[in-house]
């Protein structure tokens, strides 16, 4: 995942419907509740880790689009914050 967006994590609305994603297999290393999501700017800063797999590559590549489009703010519940 890549975070253009910071703020105190306050929840994990949004995972729901990353599992329901037909190629998902398994979500880590997020970012804990009440710890700062911030920018991503390399693979230390990512906001976690969504794992798609799928013998049918048309179902694949249709969820990573879904995956890629969700926006950080709608995966996460975010307490925003100034990020200087």
């Amino acid at each position: 995942m890549i975070s253009d967006t910071g703020g105190v994590v306050a929840g994990y609305s949004g995972l729901e419907s990353i599992r329901k994603l037909p190629s998902f297999a398994d979500a880590i290393a997020f970012v804990p509740i009440g710890q700062k999501l911030v920018p991503t700017i390399d693979l230390v800063s990512t906001p976690g880790i969504v794992y798609l797999v799928n013998n049918d590559w048309t179902q694949l590549e249709d969820d990573y689009r879904k995956l890629q489009a969700m926006r950080m703010d709608q995966v996460f519940d975010l307490v925003t914050q100034d990020f200087d």
